[in-house]
């Protein structure tokens, strides 16, 4: 097999006049042209997919760094990927009018967003309620999956984004065929590309060109050992709504959000840019992510989604204030604060609709609401019924007339999502979503679980299980109450499939954790559990409620503790 460094020198040929992220090679040579003739449409080389490649040497050079594999598994890995994906997206733009437009935006904006992400996956937690055995055994693949769902995150726009064709007027069949292989069969030397008018975003239809970019060997490597990476990595790549977003998906988004920014900032200068047009997918998957989360129920009490015989709505300014928010937990640059603003990009984008007057807010009837509420209307209810669990069915009137029934059948009230960010040892953000319904879980025989928003889903779920067995004869016990408030050992996390020291640091960040008072600042104490020392944490009484605190649970542990002499 070729060396890495010979195919570095092949691919970075200095004398080539391979012009990217600009104009191209043949609108250059139009720079003389006379000015009183229009200008000729700037046509893009047919050139191979190693002189694609050729300009960005320097970034794979700090992707085989990052990757951190010996030449021949990178050449495997990583360049036999890159090659198909240049031979895919040639030298098309991302966009036509925006972020990486220029020839050969598209490959360089998969490449960073690959890298960024492959990067981020340092310290990463992706199965936190596997053992460390088995996390160890995934990491790798889960790496792997996590940079190639970024290189193909933007994959769709060849497909749907761009009209091309070739110097003789045919036009590239994009289901069917590679670009690069599509010019060499049609011996073309040039080809024009060209945006389509009303482009819909549809990122699904990336699915169609994964299969021609990541290989059977591939997928048979990424699903060895687990039911959890191929699904994560189709989701990321097809932008599907997911319930409960995976850290894969959490990567790209930061990572995609991370190089839009940059390429807008390099090239302030193009004031003919399209401003804000980097925010309408990041508008578009935010709405789509409430909806999946559960935040958005449609026709449920004080939900922001109302859907009805003549369409479907979002109560506005409620529904904005929701996608503000999230979008600044994912860190995007550049969101309006203004309600106004956001309407505005969707209805650019196609995505709301405008009344017969050109205004964007329509006046609805909320079922026994005595005024009408102000609201956006979706160009397609599609777009949002599509990312619900299950389809939301419409109610058998007009949300734009007054509902002549004193009441409606509606569905229950939206759970309340919460987003939570925390931060690893590593410096890693950790982002995970949890639905709740109200402020405190209830456990089994009275026992109240009062756990902060921000605690991890798999921890939270664990304690749960585990404080509940101090009120719970039934139950082997997992727990005991001591003068400082709950003793919970190390081992009982693990043996719930949660890292006990991912249990550990999550309980700190979320301040439920009383230090031993003979070691200040330590997090663990050391107790007697079974007549054997073991090592375990204490949660603040504040934080567990309804307890049979005293000669109950205390009765149960020396219980326990004979019987397991």
């Amino acid at each position: 097999m070729t060396s890495l460094g010979s195919i570095f020198r092949q691919w970075f040929r200095p004398s080539e006049a391979v012009v990217l992220h600009g104009a191209t090679p043949a609108a250059t040579s139009h720079s003389q042209r006379d000015p009183t003739r229009p200008p000729a449409d700037p046509a893009t080389p047919a050139i191979p997919a190693k002189e694609v490649i050729a300009p960005h040497v320097e970034l794979l050079k700090r992707l085989r760094d990052a990757y951190g594999a010996e030449e021949q598994v990178f050449e495997r890995d990583i360049v036999s990927v890159v090659t198909r994906y240049a031979r895919f997206v040639h030298l098309l733009p991302a966009t036509t009018d925006g972020y990486f437009r220029g020839a050969g935006g598209l490959f360089r904006m998969g490449l960073e967003v690959g890298f960024y992400a492959l990067q981020a996956t340092d310290g990463a937690i992706f199965s936190g309620r596997q053992t460390i055995t088995q996390r160890s055994a995934l990491e790798p693949r889960w790496r792997y999956a996590t940079f190639l769902a970024g290189l193909l995150s933007e994959l769709h726009c060849a497909l749907n984004r761009f009209i091309v064709t070739s110097d003789r007027g045919r036009e590239w069949p994009a289901y069917v065929t590679p670009l690069a292989v599509w010019l060499r069969e049609e011996r073309a030397n040039r080809y024009y590309v060209r945006g389509r008018a009303r482009a819909v975003e549809a990122p699904a239809l990336a699915v169609l060109a994964m299969a021609r970019i990541v290989s059977r060997r591939i997928l048979r490597y990424l699903a060895e050992g687990n039911t959890s990476v191929v699904p994560s990595l189709v989701t990321a790549v097809s932008a599907t709504a997911s319930r409960e977003a995976s850290m894969l998906e959490e990567l790209i988004r930061r990572a995609s959000a991370l190089v839009i920014e940059r390429d807008l900032n390099n090239n302030a200068d193009r004031h003919d840019a399209a401003l804000g047009s980097h925010l309408e997918r990041q508008l578009v998957d935010a709405m789509r992510r409430l909806v999946a989360a559960g935040k958005w129920i449609a026709n449920a009490r004080a939900s922001r989604l109302w859907y009805a015989e003549d369409g479907m709505f979002l109560l506005w300014p409620e529904a904005a204030a929701d996608m503000i928010a999230l979008l600044e937990l994912d860190r995007v640059p550049g969101v309006p604060k203004a309600h106004q603003t956001i309407a505005e990009l969707l209805a650019g984008a196609w995505v709301i609709e405008a009344r017969p007057d050109g205004t964007l807010f329509w006046d609805i009837f909320l079922p026994n609401a005595a005024t009408t509420s102000a609201a956006v209307k979706l160009a397609s209810p599609a777009l949002l019924a599509s990312a619900a669990s299950a389809a939301p069915t419409p109610l058998q009137r007009r949300l734009r007339e007054r509902s002549p029934a004193p009441a409606e059948n509606l569905a229950p009230a939206p759970t309340q999502t919460q987003l939570t960010l925390s931060t690893s040892s590593q410096g890693s953000v950790e982002t995970s979503t949890e639905v709740r319904s109200p402020e405190t879980e209830v456990l089994s025989s009275g026992a109240t679980l009062n756990a902060p928003a921000r605690l991890n889903p798999a921890v939270r779920d664990a304690l749960r299980q585990i404080v509940a067995t101090v009120d719970t004869p039934s139950q082997p016990l997992a727990a005991f109450v001591i003068e400082l408030g709950v003793f919970i050992p190390l081992k009982e996390f693990e043996q719930r499939s949660v890292d006990p020291a991912l249990a550990v640091r999550a309980l700190s960040e979320a301040g439920m954790l009383v230090s031993d008072p003979k070691r200040p600042g330590s997090k663990t104490h050391s107790r007697n559990f079974h007549d054997e020392p073991v090592l375990g944490v204490v949660v603040d009484f504040r934080h567990v409620s309804g307890l049979q605190v005293g000669a109950s649970a205390q009765a149960r542990c020396e219980l326990d503790a004979t019987e397991a002499r």
